[in-house]
């Protein structure tokens, strides 16, 4: 046998025992690519798990802050809702005194309106008067004579 035979023989006996070992080893290297699939696709889901844990911290934060922002409004419309009641109170109170002064100029426009007329009356009266009145005592034209006036 010359070398190339002994060469040929040689790779054909490694060959034989490494598809032997193929054959024997066939279901370990099964599970061992199994396991090692596994393994991976425990390590992709232990991200994801990892992602999603992030993302709920992210949430939480975020959800923790639009409360603190919520309770900020809530007191900015309770400050709001307390003025404009106080400034419906004020409202109220001037309308009320408004009315109030209505009232009284109501009443003073009757009471002038009287004292007019009792001062008009007092003119005809006057002028009533005057049409009588004799200034030479004793006179016998006076009407109506002296002390008899009686108004009516």
């Amino acid at each position: 046998m010359n070398t190339t035979e002994w060469i040929a023989t040689l790779v054909g006996v490694i060959g034989g025992i490494g598809g032997i070992g193929t054959i024997l080893y066939w279901r370990q290297n099964k599970l061992g690519s199994t396991s090692d699939a596994l393994s991976k696709a425990f390590d992709a889901l232990e991200k994801v798990t990892n992602l999603v844990d992030d993302q709920q911290e992210k949430h939480n934060k975020q959800m923790s802050q639009k409360d603190v922002v919520i309770e900020q409004l809530y007191e900015v419309i309770d400050q709001k809702t307390q003025v404009a009641l106080d400034n419906q109170t004020k409202i109220d109170k001037l309308t009320r005194e408004w009315q109030e002064r209505d009232y009284e100029f109501a009443t003073m426009k009757r009471q002038i309106k009287t004292m007019q007329n009792i001062i008009n009356d007092f003119e005809t009266r006057a002028k009533h008067a005057e049409n009588g009145y004799c200034e030479i005592v004793g006179c016998k034209l006076r009407v109506p004579k002296l002390g008899t006036y009686k108004p009516k």
